[in-house]
């Protein structure tokens, strides 16, 4: 789990232990610990206006003020989304936090409405290994076990096409208000988030199996295989070499 506050200045990550780390990014020193939570902290996010962290509990969806995360002891009594079938694997907000998306280890992909708490179960036809939202909110995009990104439609929840199939799986995905990046075996593939032109391919120590923009695009974060938590820096339309 992996996801940058607003300001770009912190990382943010889930660990088995239930904990959640906040790491200063400037500095990249031991994180602070913050609020363990009862099971596997498998996925906490900053959402994209930094009011809110999201945080899963084994089959539970959080919402939780940064503010408040130093004084929490514990997990919040009251829990805005119902518990789904199976524990949760991955969680992504939508850029304007209308919706927050969800991947479960017994491969359902959930959409949440956050605004009015209502939910959907999408059933893509092969295992989902990735999800992001496109800029505007109206299509979700998803990477397969079989290396296809599929489109689906936010707001009814139907398949609508797939625009791009790779020799191998994609193992994680995210996006930009501009490019899209697609994790494959040891590869970081950009494309136009708009045109799906592929731009640049970036070389990953091991598989992504996370990737997350800061908020202005200008840092891309990778966790990967090998365990590593790269971090590539973009100006101008290119990448540095990452930061481990």
């Amino acid at each position: 789990a992996l996801g940058f506050s607003k300001d770009g200045k912190y990382l943010i990550a889930g660990h088995q232990s239930g904990f959640i780390n906040v790491w200063d990014i400037s500095e990249m020193p031991t994180p602070a610990n913050y609020l363990q939570f009862n099971g596997v902290t498998t996925s906490t996010l900053y959402s994209p206006s930094g009011g809110l962290i999201a945080a899963s509990d084994d089959k539970r969806i959080w919402l939780l003020n940064p503010a408040a995360l130093s004084k929490l002891t514990r997990r919040p009594s009251v829990n805005p989304f119902g518990e789904l079938r199976s524990n949760i694997n991955k969680l992504v907000f939508s850029p304007n936090e209308k919706w927050i998306g969800a991947i479960t280890a017994g491969h359902d992909v959930v959409i949440y409405n956050t605004q009015n708490r209502n939910g959907k179960t999408l059933q893509p036809k092969n295992l989902v290994q990735a999800i992001v939202f496109s800029p505007d909110e109206k299509q979700l995009f998803i990477g397969d076990s079989a290396g296809n990104l599929q489109v689906w439609d936010t707001a009814t929840g139907t398949f609508r096409d797939t625009p791009l199939a790779l020799s191998s799986r994609i193992t994680a995905v995210t996006a930009s208000a501009s490019v899209l990046a697609i994790g494959t075996d040891n590869t970081v593939i950009i494309f136009d988030v708009n045109t799906l032109a592929e731009l640049a391919r970036l070389e990953s120590s091991g598989a992504p199996e996370l990737l997350v923009f800061s908020p202005d695009g200008s840092l891309l974060a990778s966790n990967n295989s090998a365990g590593q938590i790269q971090v590539w820096t973009q100006a101008d339309g290119k990448f540095s070499a990452p930061n481990v």
